[in-house]
């Protein structure tokens, strides 16, 4: 499987993003024993995926992997954290740092493109 998106303004593409995931069945496909591990494809990079532990049978051999929820998280926090640092690297004071954390959060495409509530807590 495949999933893509570009966004275009004017008929100039700002971004294209692609991953490819792949799982290989082995054995009998049944819900107690087929594996959930996966491999998630992005360009020359590969991430290690599975479901989240408690969604794996005990009966299914446990691989490491991420699971969803996990990328999910971690592209929020990416796409603020380059944000972030975009505006961070032009204020002088620690006072304004913590300020850019709304800006950043503001700008994140991720962030803006979901239901869910997202909240930013600065360490």
């Amino acid at each position: 499987m495949s999933l893509g998106c570009n966004a275009q303004s004017q008929d100039v593409i700002i971004s294209e993003h692609r991953a490819t995931v792949e799982w290989q069945r082995s054995g009998e496909f049944r819900y107690e024993t087929y594996s959930r591990a996966h491999a998630l494809h992005f360009d020359a990079i590969e991430v290690r995926g599975n479901a989240a532990p408690g969604n794996i049978p005990s009966t299914v051999k446990h691989e490491a992997g991420v699971d969803p929820e996990q990328t999910f998280v971690a592209a929020l926090s990416s796409c603020h954290t380059l944000w972030f640092l975009t505006f961070a690297g032009k204020a002088p004071s620690e006072q304004e740092h913590r300020a850019l954390h709304h800006r950043a959060h503001e700008k994140c495409f991720i962030a803006n493109s979901v239901k869910t509530q997202v909240l930013v807590e600065p360490c």
